[in-house]
């Protein structure tokens, strides 16, 4: 009895976290609820668009952050690469309005880190620019 006690409880555990974890994986972060798929596809980003949301990939895989002032400097080149996202797209409708749904977000995350006090909070808002800058390729192409 204790034996099928056990089984159903590690049954019910390993249910419980794949539903968990299957519900996780198709929610966006709070900041960009509205972005949505193209129909079930992804959404056309102009060549310039591709190649910046790349820097900016690049940026967030360098790994050496351990002062505010580390994140501080990672903000200012996260802006960079943001300025030239705005500067250089040529993109324009629909495709446009739903990258805006994804890039003003990620704005206003960056600007929250360069005025962050603390590292504790510095990584919070890090793990969600990086979350945002991550799910680019799965929105558009």
């Amino acid at each position: 009895l204790k034996n099928k006690v056990m089984k159903f409880l590690l049954s019910l555990f390993l249910v419980s976290c794949f539903l968990f974890a299957c519900n996780q994986k198709n929610q966006l972060p709070e900041t960009i609820k509205g972005l949505k798929l193209n129909n079930g596809g992804k959404w056309d980003a102009d060549s310039a668009t591709i190649v910046n949301v790349d820097f900016l990939q690049q940026i967030i895989a360098e790994e050496n952050d351990k002062s505010l002032n580390d994140f501080i400097n990672r903000a200012d080149k996260l802006q960079l690469g943001l300025n030239k996202i705005i500067s250089e797209c040529k993109m324009t409708g629909e495709n446009h309005e739903v990258l805006h749904l994804w890039l003003v977000p990620l704005i206003d995350k960056v600007k929250a880190l360069k005025t962050t006090k603390s590292v504790e909070d510095a990584r919070l808002v890090y793990t969600e620019i990086t979350t945002i800058i991550t799910i680019f390729p799965k929105y558009f192409e």
